[in-house]
């Protein structure tokens, strides 16, 4: 429904080397949702037809050469793919029997709908589904695909899939996988740069390395975090006042800025005010530590109203 899948699959075949003779793409417009007759009756809709109708036209070309059956059929997305509020209940339900209906025509074939995640409400993370909570009711399986941090140097991003509800059945252990951005043979955009799409692939790192790699990422970012503090006292000692205006300069929640400040006064970085709208400033550690780093208080370059800003 979202239309991107051809540039998808041509760089899983043409860039990871995958034959692809038993994927079949449905290009789909119409809602899978579906209709209520003048007689207040459920019908279905235009979309659930033509697809019902795509279904069957596959199995039978698929008979025809002897080949193995349809095993699962992914719908991207869930938003595209229905019609009115997802929040309601009602229209979640509703296009859940059209899907239920759709099942009949592949026998023995899952059906996997993929669907956006919610607000990440903070540093809670509930990790739902958008929407209506019928969704996650009438499905058998809930599935949750989270992105880690992309490396730009390996234009790498890991990805997780961990399962959050499993009908019936154990639940398995978290799936660990790689995503990597790929340009795309023979495609190129309208200024003439080459189209990129990506591959996931099998994460062959043990836990223990992914846990490795985690806390570096951590260090990373809070030695980052450290610097950026530093360079706000420094060069703009007019937000360095009060905890808030650092806050707002470091462009983070209020408790990582209360706790990297807190963090540069014990490792005696940072002097405490002294009076009233006074600024916090840098001890002679302070200085040392921005001086290595190559971001003294005279590199003016590097610090501006938009240094800090995340990507």
């Amino acid at each position: 429904f979202e239309g991107t899948v051809g540039v998808r699959l041509k760089a899983y075949r043409e860039v990871a080397g995958f034959w692809l003779k038993h994927i079949f793409v449905v290009d789909c417009g119409d809602p899978l949702s579906p209709m209520i007759d003048r007689d207040r009756l459920e019908v279905p809709g235009r979309g659930e037809l033509g697809l019902a109708r795509a279904l069957d036209e596959i199995t039978a070309a698929i008979e025809a050469e002897q080949g193995p059956p349809i095993v699962l059929v992914i719908v991207d997305t869930i938003r595209a793919s229905l019609a009115g509020p997802e929040e309601s209940s009602e229209n979640a339900s509703a296009y859940l029997r059209a899907v239920r209906r759709l099942m009949t025509h592949t026998p023995g074939a899952a059906w996997m709908l993929l669907h956006h995640s919610g607000w990440m409400d903070g540093e809670a993370k509930r990790r739902r589904e958008r929407g209506s909570s019928a969704f996650r009711g009438n499905v058998d399986a809930t599935l949750y695909l989270e992105a880690g941090e992309y490396d730009r140097q390996s234009r790498t991003k890991p990805l997780t899939l961990t399962a959050l509800k499993v009908r019936d059945g154990e639940t398995p252990p978290p799936l660990h996988m790689i995503r990597r951005q790929v340009e795309v043979p023979g495609l190129f955009d309208p200024w003439g740069e080459p189209v990129t799409s990506c591959i996931v692939e099998a994460d062959r790192q043990t836990r223990e390395d992914r846990e490795a790699e985690a806390q570096r990422v951590a260090e990373t970012r809070q030695h980052d975090l450290d610097l950026r503090l530093l360079q706000t006292i420094a060069k703009r000692p007019q937000l360095a006042t009060s905890k808030d205006g650092i806050r707002s300069a470091l462009r983070v929640k209020a408790d990582q800025a209360r706790d990297t400040l807190d963090r540069a006064i014990e490792r005696d970085w940072v002097n405490l005010p002294t009076g009233q709208r006074k600024p916090y400033t840098l001890t002679a550690a302070g200085e040392a530590l921005l001086s290595a780093a190559g971001t003294s208080r005279t590199e003016s370059d590097r610090v501006g109203p938009n240094s800090g800003r995340s990507e």
